[in-house]
Parts: structure tokens; C-alpha cells; sequence
């Protein structure tokens, strides 16, 4: 979890991209704090024009993240692919 957490912080103040890609394939279990941590990076992203989008959440991550509505706070995608085919402009899905 720390490395995570680490992680987004080093994205919210390392700006080299105009769209940046939280890959979760990996990631079987996503807790409420990891949660609320997205959500802070991705407010603090989008004030500075950049986009995040979630991709490739599967299994129980995907439930979870489908229980709260995720996807009406941070634009998801199903996979990184997809992800990568966004037009820089669109910024919602």
C-alpha cells in the first residue's frame, strides 16, 4: 500500500504527461483508502489539466469500484489498450 500511495503523490507532482493511466490489472484488493487516494489525485490531476483514467480493474476490484459508482467520479476503461487509443481531448467517458 505504501508503494501505491507513493506512487500516486509522485504523479500528482511529476506533470509530464497530458493523460496518465492507473493500470489495476494487477490488483486483486482496493480499500477505501487506496479509493479516496484516487479520487485526491485525480481532483489535483484535473486542476492542472491532466487526465487519469483507471484501466484493467477486474475480479473484486471491479465489483467494488462498480458498488460505489466509481465510474461517475473517475473516468474507468476496460483495458490500458483502450486507454492508450483515447483522443487527448476527451476527457470523460
Amino acid at each position: 500500500m505504501e508503494h501505491f500511495l507513493s506512487t500516486l503523490k509522485h504523479a500528482e507532482t511529476t506533470h509530464c504527461s497530458q493523460h496518465m493511466i492507473l493500470d489495476l490489472n494487477q490488483v486483486n484488493f482496493i480499500d477505501n483508502m487506496a479509493i479516496e487516494q484516487i479520487v485526491t489525485t485525480y481532483q489535483q490531476l484535473n486542476q492542472t489539466s491532466i487526465r487519469l483514467t483507471l484501466a484493467g480493474h477486474c475480479g473484486e476490484v471491479d465489483t467494488n469500484l462498480k458498488d460505489i459508482n466509481f465510474e461517475g467520479i473517475v473516468p474507468t476503461i476496460a483495458t490500458v489498450e483502450q486507454a492508450l487509443a483515447l483522443p487527448l481531448w476527451q476527457h470523460s467517458l
